[in-house]
């Protein structure tokens, strides 16, 4: 009787047990799916790991937690493994293979890539939205395969902990001197800092001078341009850095650029709101300067434009307004993204990143030279891998020296 009692004891233990940690799951799970419904992909991949290791075979986790790491700041190759178990799993996400694709490009592994692009083309529909990017990503593959092939001499340093964080830091600008650089993050400036519906933090504007050889600790950028934790960006700055070009929503969500100089205390003016001819219709995205200011040029959805986000350029007039915005043509703008335009310090070559081209994935970063007879910026060139990578490779900023580049990776 006693051994009866003990026995039932034990096995109503155990059923305790794995009903509480089939409670735990449910919750975990119905965890992870808010924040990847609000595409809060960062923290939603550590409670899918969790779930993938309880749960190894289960398509539905690990199909997110594929779709994190590809959405995620850290190495989108980590998602293949996840969704090679999706797509040989029965009836599995009609997505996932081209995801897997996408998966195969970031880790350069282009014939992969190929093949699951065509198997996905083979089942689609005629009507299926996707199918135009499958076949953009089918040519960055066959341009990857090509380009990895002959790697430029350059190397790559990290700039420490007196400019990286944890967290995003993005689109860095360089003086045409190496003095000093300002740069974009997205860490918390305050312990009570308070994150966005994405569980990221809005983004802060930081500047950080050389001392002694070295870039000193970033300081956030401060006021008039920007407090910390409120939104606004720099997505430009001349070769001498005496003029930021600073990106800022309205309270209806629309980006508009303005420009902000540098003041005879060495401190940065008053937001100074550009012209309609440049913040018209159609959102600007990114923009660059010349160094006396007489040149704009921008990326912006517009109507006039061959399609996604174009490059344009505007010009001071001797009156002091700005000329019409004007379009800068097929040889640098295709059907797809332009973006992120800068010019050489000595005005002469143009960098831009585009999807189009002979782009190997993503954005690649293109160079086109000035044409003093034609007086327009020819054919661009891709830069080369690894510089260029399947990833989006954009913001490429360099020195006056012509021996250093700033971009993030």
């Amino acid at each position: 009787m006693t051994r009866l009692l003990l026995l039932s004891s034990i096995c109503l233990l155990s059923l305790n047990s794995i009903t509480a940690q089939s409670k735990d799951r449910k919750a975990l799970a119905n965890k992870a799916e808010a924040k990847f419904k609000v595409e809060n992909y960062d923290e939603a991949l550590d409670d899918y790991l969790q779930l993938v290791t309880d749960d190894p075979k289960n398509p539905e986790f690990n199909y997110n937690l594929g779709v994190c790491y590809l959405n995620s700041n850290g190495v989108k190759s980590k998602a293949v493994p996840y969704l090679e178990i999706v797509v040989r799993s029965e009836n599995p996400n009609p997505k996932a293979e081209y995801l897997l694709g996408r998966a195969y490009q970031y880790a350069n592994r282009f014939d992969d890539a190929l093949d699951q692009f065509e198997k996905y083309k083979a089942k689609a529909k005629k009507d299926d939205p996707l199918l135009k990017e499958v076949e953009l990503e089918i040519q960055h593959s066959i341009n990857g395969k090509e380009i990895t092939k002959y790697p430029i001499d350059v190397s790559f340093q990290n700039l420490g902990k007196n400019i990286n964080s944890a967290y995003a830091d993005y689109y860095p600008f360089i003086t045409e001197n190496e003095s000093f650089m300002v740069y974009n993050t997205k860490r918390p400036y305050t312990a009570n800092a308070q994150k966005l519906y994405n569980g990221q933090y809005s983004n802060s504007i930081y500047i950080s001078k050389v001392v002694k050889g070295d870039y000193a600790e970033g300081e956030i950028i401060g006021k008039p341009i920007c407090e910390p934790n409120s939104g606004e960006e720099v997505i430009g700055m001349n070769a001498t850095g005496d003029i930021l070009v600073i990106y800022k929503t309205n309270i209806k969500g629309e980006g508009k650029i303005y420009l902000s100089r540098t003041t005879p205390l060495g401190t940065y003016s008053k937001l100074e709101a550009l012209p309609d001819v440049i913040n018209e219709t159609g959102e600007v995205i990114s923009a660059c300067i010349n160094n006396d200011a007489s040149t704009i040029y921008f990326a912006s959805y517009k109507t006039d434009g061959l399609g996604g986000t174009d490059l344009y350029s505007c010009n001071k007039l001797p009156t002091g307004k700005w000329s019409k915005a004007m379009n800068m043509g097929p040889e640098i703008n295709t059907k797809y993204d332009e973006d992120f335009p800068n010019l050489s310090p000595d005005g002469k070559t143009f960098y831009f990143s585009s999807k189009g081209h002979s782009s190997m994935g993503g954005y690649d970063i293109f160079k086109a030279s000035f044409d003093e007879e034609t007086k327009v910026f020819g054919k661009p060139l891709n830069i080369g891998y690894p510089v260029n990578s399947s990833y989006d490779d954009l913001n490429f900023r360099i020195s006056k020296m012509d021996d250093m580049a700033m971009l993030p990776l």
